[in-house]
């Protein structure tokens, strides 16, 4: 079997969207010729793995927009707007490489975004989008929780969102799908609005089994601590996590919080730990390097993860891997990823509510070692049965037989027994 893959977004080492594109095709190669599509400026990171890659390895075709169009991204379009461009002028490298070695399979990776077109799209071949997301909102009860420049941003968002999927051009790639992955129940329904003619809520993400190498010290190594890693957005609700700390009473304990990333919500959040009497127990450690970062969930009692709506949550894979439980909200990513195990979700039905929940959640684990640790475990053996890159790959692959046989298909698109 031959596959294209579109990954805008595909570098090693990475996480997020670059890891995703990166760790998929990689993966994939082991059971098909897999062709990836990316951007020319991933070709340095890129070649370099591939001297110490072990196995089949995929084949990159490298493509990027004039230099003036690429100095527009800086400028007037932004990365998304680039992305939107990107897609469109990829499209007759796809055709040209099809032409040359005909696939089987036209894959959508990466960006995870309903709001642009895709270069697979439209080859005469099955054409897989996604998983995709974009479709989720922030839960009505929590809308309140949002500073007002949060606020603003989730308005413009929607906005921006509804304006996407009305664009024609990306209505013709749902329809073109002969399968599209949504990432949430939400963004499935969008999916569905669009026209796409069958649907499937799937988280996509992956990552590698974790090794035994030993990663450099967190920048919280010693003591017992709760982390919350991401930027600092006001839809990332580490507002909440702080208010719930302050509320669960942990800090006299000697329990502290450590939260990793950086962003405009910053100010915001000193300012509520101090206004919570809780200043010294919550450490604001920046962005930090990946195995810094990693380091420090491994270390972790919990990671607390109250975003208001992310498509994936990368994060809690990284933790669940670990054996670290998770706290998150009911919603979004998270909301699927720990739907068999691995932490708590909170009902996201009002501010207050979610702070009690979560204070809760966190009281709990750190209480219970034993409650916690068997919590951690059974986030391990869902991450090992589906997200760990071995086992993403070998269900991509059930996927595309499927697909090709016309064979009819269960949850997550995997064909049934």
């Amino acid at each position: 079997m031959r596959v294209l893959l579109s990954a805008y977004a595909c570098e090693p080492g990475s996480g997020s969207e670059p890891g995703l594109g990166w760790g998929l095709a990689t993966a994939v190669a082991a059971y098909c010729e897999v062709t990836v599509i990316t951007r020319a400026n991933n070709r340095p990171a890129i070649e370099a793995a591939l001297e110490s890659h072990d196995g089949p390895a995929p084949r990159f075709a490298y493509y990027d927009l004039p230099a003036a169009v690429l100095a527009a991204k800086r400028t007037l379009l932004r990365a998304r707007g680039y992305h939107y461009v990107w897609q469109l002028g990829a499209r007759r490298l796809a055709r040209e490489l099809h032409a040359d070695s005909p696939v089987n399979v036209a894959h959508h990776v990466t960006f995870v975004s309903m709001a642009a077109p895709s270069a697979c799209a439209g080859l005469g071949v099955p054409f897989v989008w996604g998983p995709v997301g974009g479709g989720e909102r922030v839960p009505p009860g929590m809308r309140g929780c949002l500073s007002p420049r949060a606020r603003a941003y989730e308005a413009a968002r929607s906005a921006a969102f509804v304006a996407a999927t009305a664009d024609p051009v990306v209505r013709a790639t749902a329809r073109a799908a002969r399968v599209a992955y949504g990432t949430t129940p939400d963004s499935a329904a969008a999916l569905r609005r669009m026209g796409a003619p069958r649907v499937e809520v799937l988280q996509g993400i992956g990552s590698d089994a974790v090794d035994d190498t030993p990663a450099p010290a967190g920048p919280a190594a010693e003591g017992t601590y709760l982390v919350t890693v991401g930027r600092l957005l006001g839809w990332k609700g580490v507002e909440l996590a702080v208010r719930a700390f302050a509320r669960s009473g942990l800090e006299s304990r000697g329990v502290h919080l450590v939260v990793i990333g950086d962003g405009p919500e910053r100010a915001r959040l000193v300012r509520a730990a101090r206004e919570a009497s809780v200043p010294d127990a919550v450490e604001f450690a920046g962005a930090q390097p990946r195995m810094r970062t990693l380091a420090a969930i491994a270390g972790a009692t919990a990671l607390v993860h109250p975003s208001l709506h992310d498509s994936g949550g990368m994060v809690c894979l990284e933790a669940m891997a670990r054996g670290v439980p998770v706290i998150a909200l009911d919603a979004g990513g998270p909301g699927v990823l720990l739907r068999e195990g691995g932490g708590v979700l909170v009902p996201p039905t009002g501010c207050e509510e979610a702070v009690d929940g979560i204070a809760r959640a966190m009281a709990g684990v750190v209480s219970d070692p034993d409650a916690a640790v068997r919590m951690g475990q059974a986030g391990a053996r869902v991450f090992a049965s589906r997200y760990e890159w071995g086992a993403v790959a070998r269900a991509w692959m059930a996927r595309y037989e499927a697909l090709l046989a016309d064979r009819p298909t269960g949850a997550g698109g995997l064909p049934r027994a």
